[in-house]
């Protein structure tokens, strides 16, 4: 395995055990959005902290930077610190993290960039969307969509979409493993009204 890659195999596995799940379920969005002054970040957590209510709990966890597990009753997601931009952490095909705390967590970040360069952000332009399947690292990097906006929402829509993309894979996987359950019990069924009809 190269060290890249060993380095985002620790940091999944990293992420995999703060959010209960195995490796292949976490997913890493980043937002590579030029430089991101620490001071930024403490905004972002005082904001989420103070006006949202989420339990912010730093951990020392290898995550190539600071991370924060950002919390909401029982939705759980990982923040990254990196000089580069946020990433957030969270676990494949979770609805409830898709349409709840990372949209909170994106409309906070473009506010506090907004509001530290005294300028509406349009930041949100790079985005590199990474998972470990099988002990490899995939990666897509997409564009956001240019343009000036409160709410990110070409970013959102590459949350949204990616994320509605995985779960559809996990609704057909669970489809075809419903369908051999079916096919099984199906033969055991008449396999078993064979033998009463031989008795």
């Amino acid at each position: 395995m190269k060290s890249r890659e060993s380095t985002f195999q620790t940091k999944f596995s990293e992420a995999a055990t703060i959010l209960g799940v195995k490796t292949q379920n976490v997913i890493s969005i980043k937002l590579r959005d030029g430089c991101s002054p620490y001071r930024e970040y403490q905004e972002l957590i005082n904001i989420l902290e103070t006006e949202y209510g989420l339990n912010i709990k730093k951990t020392d966890a290898e995550l190539q930077g600071n991370g924060f597990i950002c919390q909401y009753e029982k939705q759980k997601v990982v923040a990254v610190e990196h000089e580069t931009g946020l990433e957030i952490l969270y676990i494949a095909g979770s609805v409830a993290s898709l349409i709840g705390l990372i949209p909170i967590i994106l409309d906070v970040w473009n506010r506090v960039k907004g509001f530290m360069k005294r300028l509406p952000s349009r930041d949100f332009q790079k985005i590199e969307i990474r998972r470990i399947i099988d002990g490899k690292l995939f990666e897509n990097k997409l564009n956001a969509i240019e343009g000036p906006s409160h709410l990110p929402l070409s970013v959102l829509n590459v949350f949204f979409s990616h994320g509605l993309e995985i779960i559809d894979e996990e609704m057909n996987s669970l489809r075809k493993k419903v369908e051999i359950l079916e096919e099984r019990l199906s033969k055991i069924e008449n396999s078993n009204t064979r033998k009463k009809k031989n008795v």
